[in-house]
């Protein structure tokens, strides 16, 4: 009876190690800037450097208003973990105060990460900035 419950618990365990040395999802907890990240994998975690915005991307002028029920949202600089950029790590670069459930940003061009905080994970949504394109809204 034990060994039937030693080789499933062991199958899980090895399954657990692969999974957290996979990469870290989408829900990676926001890093402060000028931090490095070491929770989930090690300093020599390979990073990309994407060029073309990833398929997930939401494209927005230089205004974007952000909808949620957070107090606040993090902008980040996304450091890419997948070569397509669907994982990444967000960096902090700045912080807005949520009014009445919407912020608006005003952002320089480039890829951006705008996220909630929630101290061990985040969620989060990228967004590629291209000056003269339609201002966004998400919701967060």
């Amino acid at each position: 009876m034990k060994r039937r419950i030693a080789i499933p618990l062991a199958i899980v365990a090895s399954l657990a190690l692969l999974l957290s040395l996979a990469g870290c999802g989408n829900d990676h907890q926001v890093i402060p800037q000028g931090k490095s990240c070491l929770s989930c994998h090690s300093e020599d975690k390979e990073t990309y450097d994407i060029t073309e915005a990833p398929e997930s991307a939401i494209e927005t002028g230089t205004t974007l208003t952000v909808q949620t029920n957070a107090d606040s949202i993090v902008v980040c600089t996304p450091i890419f973990t997948s070569e397509d950029g669907s994982t990444y790590t967000p960096v902090q670069y700045s912080t807005s105060t949520v009014t009445d459930g919407e912020v608006t940003l005003e952002l320089d061009e480039g890829m951006w990460a705008i996220a909630i905080d929630k101290g061990d994970s985040s969620t989060s949504k990228l967004v590629n900035v291209v000056p003269g394109a339609d201002p966004a809204t998400i919701d967060l």
